[in-house]
């Protein structure tokens, strides 16, 4: 049977099998004439197949699940979706094609990254790829077949190509409760044309169609990351430092509208959370201000570093803030390494250091409410969740602070518990480590029989993990939190003349009343986010900071063969999988909605530096400068804004990073 509208249609028989596909006067055959289909990988049974109306269902049958595909024509061919029979609901659906050798396959996996794969692939390679936008395309015989599942969630398709002698098999997988479609089209073009028309459907449009965005977004070549301010409070950069860079970036030749990132500008990084104001200990308000109307003599841009989630632990209006904080089933305050539980645990890239003091005896005199003493010894700098217990105090309240963190116990704890464990870490360092404690409310404490425990402890996994300040997670659809993000975000970036505003790990999707807030409160400035989790973010954010910044991925194949014991040489690793290495034009259309450029931990300099969210110290960074000028000299091949990190205040703008710029500034 022939399922189409027009001159554009799929030619099926009567068990499912696709034999030709016709548009225009152009056909492709497929090279057998038998169609696999797979529900949840497991192949499927055709046991029936019923035409009514137009419209061929195919009975599909596998050991645990069954249901009803249904093949209707659509303007440009046809779509495909499933109705379940069995109890168990299924998860996938997938179909599997046969190719000739001739077709070229064009997958947009991962935000920026496109793919091209055709017949330099070797004999006996498997290649699968997650489809960000949820749609593939195969060039063959003049006509751009795309298969598209239409759902606004990026990443809920997946493809594999596996490549045989005369041929391709091409496995598309996409959610069972979605939609397929099977077009057809003249040229990329015209297909990228037609996706784009879903888009605006949705209310997704591009940059350019955005009257309030200045007109400078489309003109970045360049991003500067400008650690300032670590998570352990040491000072990468102070504001005196970025005015000196800016100068030195001026005389280079930087690109005019270069971004100036400057994550840690409010304090350290990931502390400080929801106030978002310049730090004295940075060179305060006045300072800052000067910092920006440098960077805007020298034609520079400037991005302050927000997260809309955040909620420092230990800020002084801890108390009142606890009320927006999210909790687990638990009960416990949920954050990132702050022993509540998200995004799959609570301490982040760490490993426990094998270190406990046990229960050591606090000793001050009775009636004391403010003293200090030193703990035991701690073997390396670490994050350490502390008890303290025995405390005579009545219904007054205990404050320990260790460096720059404090906490407080609640009112009246002592009165009717021995102990009480913090629920945040602390950050002690190696050593011995001072601790002060206050009782701030009037009582005559007794210290007789008090104790305090360190009883768990962690460091990062290696020296390059991240490892930020503690953060809490606030929720974000409070209207109350929604008001204090965008008030104190609002206030800075108006009263400083801010360019742009990042704000970190914060998904449109997840975060729409916040962030649609934010943008009623500051129509004319650009947003720049870490994740993209739906197809809405496109049409949200001007900047993503995420940027894949190599398109091979050899190390992804060659762990599917080391599993066989047969890992290839790694020094012809180029040679074996220069087939993976070839982008495809269809990631142009990405340019008109959003720019990305590399995460602030990607975005590597050409000299040594400590990552702002990085509490341990400075090191060299592990790529070498023939790295680095390979992913900026593929910025423009894989379609990105380069970002160098630099280490201004230690070795100002060094000869290597001097010469990217003035590379970037020729272009």
């Amino acid at each position: 049977m022939r399922i189409g509208y027009g001159d554009a249609a799929v030619h099926i028989d009567g068990c499912g099998n696709f034999l030709e596909i016709t548009h225009a006067g152009k056909s492709v055959h497929f090279p057998l004439k038998r169609t696999l289909y797979e529900i949840d990988g497991d192949a499927c049974d055709v046991s029936a197949a019923v035409v009514h109306d137009g419209i061929l269902s195919l009975r599909l049958v596998t050991n645990r699940a069954s249901g009803k595909l249904l093949v209707r024509s659509q303007s440009r061919g046809v779509r495909l979706s499933l109705e379940p029979e069995s109890e168990r609901a299924p998860e996938n659906v997938g179909i599997v094609l046969p190719f000739p050798l001739e077709a070229k396959f064009h997958l947009p996996e991962t935000y920026n990254l496109s793919r091209r794969i055709d017949h330099t692939m070797p004999v006996g390679e498997c290649y699968t790829a997650q489809l960000d936008y949820n749609f593939f395309l195969v060039e063959l015989n003049g006509l751009w077949i795309m298969l598209t599942s239409r759902q606004t969630r990026l990443g809920r398709s997946a493809v594999e190509i596996s490549r045989h002698p005369e041929l391709f098999l091409v496995t598309f997988v996409w959610k069972a409760s979605d939609e397929v479609f099977v077009s057809l089209f003249p040229s990329m073009d015209d297909a990228m044309q037609d996706y784009e028309e879903w888009l605006r459907g949705l209310g997704v449009n591009g940059l350019k169609d955005d009257p309030s965005l200045p007109i400078w977004v489309n003109n970045v070549k360049l991003v500067i990351v400008v650690d300032m301010m670590r998570s352990n409070w040491e000072i990468a950069h102070d504001y005196d430092d970025v005015i000196r860079l800016a100068k030195d970036l001026r005389s280079v030749g930087a690109p005019e509208d270069t971004i100036v990132y400057i994550p840690g500008w409010n304090g350290a990084y990931d502390s400080t959370y929801p106030t978002y104001r310049p730090h004295a200990e940075l060179g305060g308000d006045g300072k800052f201000k000067e910092m920006i109307e440098t960077l805007h003599r020298c034609h520079l841009r400037v991005m302050i570093h927000t997260n809309a989630w955040g909620l420092d632990p230990y800020h002084k209006d801890i108390d009142k803030l606890l009320s927006y904080v999210a909790r687990d089933e638990d009960g416990k305050f949920q954050g990132w390494q702050t022993g509540g539980r998200i995004w799959g645990g609570s301490y982040p890239l760490s490993r426990p250091l094998k270190f406990r003091s046990g229960k050591v005896e606090i000793r001050a005199p009775r009636g004391l409410r403010s003293f200090e003493f030193e703990t035991t010894y701690v073997p390396d700098t670490c994050e350490a969740l502390v008890k303290i217990g025995g405390l005579e105090i009545g219904g007054a309240r205990c404050k320990v602070t260790i460096g720059r963190r404090s906490m407080l116990t609640p009112p009246g704890w002592f009165k009717e518990h021995d102990e009480y464990v913090f629920p945040f870490p602390f950050l002690l360092r190696t050593g011995v480590n001072r601790v002060s404690v206050e009782i701030p409310d009037e009582c005559e404490p007794l210290w007789n029989g008090s104790w305090y425990e360190i009883y768990r402890c962690f460091i990062p996994k290696d020296p390059y993990s991240s490892w930020t300040h503690p953060i809490l997670l606030a929720d974000v659809n409070n209207e109350d939190w929604v008001r204090i993000f965008v008030k104190e975000v609002a206030k800075t970036v108006r009263k400083y003349e801010v360019d742009a505003v990042h704000v970190d790990a914060t998904p449109y999707d997840t975060a729409r009343k916040l962030l649609d807030e934010l943008r009623r409160e500051l129509p004319d400035i650009p947003f720049g986010g870490e994740t993209l989790e739906t197809l809405w973010d496109l049409g949200f954010w001007t900047f993503c900071q995420n940027a894949r910044q190599s398109l091979t991925g050899y190390l992804n194949v060659a762990c599917g063969t080391c599993q066989q014991g047969s890992l290839p040489d790694r020094s012809r690793i180029d040679e074996l999988y220069g087939w993976l290495d070839n982008p495809s034009p269809v990631r142009d259309f990405l340019n008109d909605y959003i720019h990305f450029y590399p995460h602030l931990c990607a975005a590597d300099a050409f000299v040594p530096v400590g990552k702002v969210c990085n509490t341990f110290p400075s090191r060299l960074s592990p790529r070498s400068s023939d790295e680095l000028w390979k992913t900026l000299r593929d910025a423009r091949r894989l379609g990105y804004i380069p970002a160098l990190r630099v280490n201004y205040r230690e070795h100002g703008l060094d000869e290597q990073t001097r010469r990217a710029i003035r590379e970037l500034g020729k272009r």
